[in-house]
Parts: C-alpha cells; structure tokens; sequence
C-alpha cells in the first residue's frame, strides 16, 4: 500500500511537472543552429547584460559520445553565443577561447581523416565554420605538449 501511494504521489508531481514544460517559449539559436538553443527565463534574477563584455576560455577535453555528434565544448560555444544572440548581446562583446586536447581534438579534423577514423562526416566542421567566420571572437587551440601534438588534418584559427 506504502509503495502505491508513493508511486501515486511521484506521479502527480511529474504530471504537474510536464504541465508547466509547455509554458516555455521555445528554444532558438540564432548564431549556431547546430548547437544548443536558448530559452529565454522570463524574470530571471540575472538576465544577460547587453552591455557586458563576455570572455571564456573553455577546456576541451571530451569528445564526443558519438562520431555523428558535436565535442561537448565546441556545443557549449555554440550555446553561448545562442543565449548572448538571442538576448540581443552585441557578438563583439564575446571573446571565446577553445582550448583542445585529448579525445577533443578529433573534432578538429578535416572531414576526409574524420571520415578515415569514424566513417562519418565530422559534424563538428560546420559549427566550426560558423564560430570563425565574421566578426565572432573565437579562438581555436590544439594543445601542444606532452606528446600529444596537433593531429594531421587538424585546423585552428588565429
């Protein structure tokens, strides 16, 4: 009887839950449409300043969980200047620094050694393309040392 009563109560907490998820504007990315979108919290106690400057340097040590998929970090660069975008932050205020290494680096890759070491096209061009064309601020790191040098095919920027 216990364990009814509990599944009866987790229930109605999750259907309430999922009642509010429609509430939410709908995510957009209007940069990187291949990386996370941003939903716009209405009220939030720290909304982006668009007259802030943002610098990030992200550490790229994943890759990614599969081939056809993009290398955490390079998503998460993406999401960010989704979210600034999208609150109408000015793209020049983002100063963005990639730093690979590790299994990141693959991302890195031209699509023909991509393709010679998974068997897909690397997903990871295209949003590369669009974090380093224009105007944006982002810079894109191998890192050297430890043995571990650029691999052959690799691109960076600046």
């Amino acid at each position: 009887m216990r364990i009814l009563v509990v599944l009866a109560i987790l229930g109605a907490a999750l259907a309430s839950n999922s009642a509010g998820a429609g509430d939410w504007p709908r995510a957009v990315a209007p940069v990187v449409p291949a990386a996370d979108g941003y939903v716009a919290i209405p009220e939030a106690a720290v909304p982006p300043d668009r007259a802030a400057s943002y610098r990030a340097i992200f550490d790229a040590t994943q890759g990614a969980a599969k081939p056809s998929q993009l290398v955490p970090a390079i998503n998460m660069v993406g999401s960010e200047l989704n979210a600034l975008a999208a609150a109408g932050v000015p793209l020049a205020h983002a100063q963005f620094v990639v730093v690979f290494h590790g299994a990141a680096m693959s991302g890195l890759l031209d699509d023909a050694h991509y393709r010679l070491r998974f068997g897909v096209p690397n997903p990871n061009l295209a949003v590369l393309n669009q974090l380093s064309s224009g105007s944006r601020a982002v810079r894109l790191r191998p890192k050297r040392g430890g043995g571990q040098g650029r691999p052959k095919g690799a691109r960076t920027t600046g």
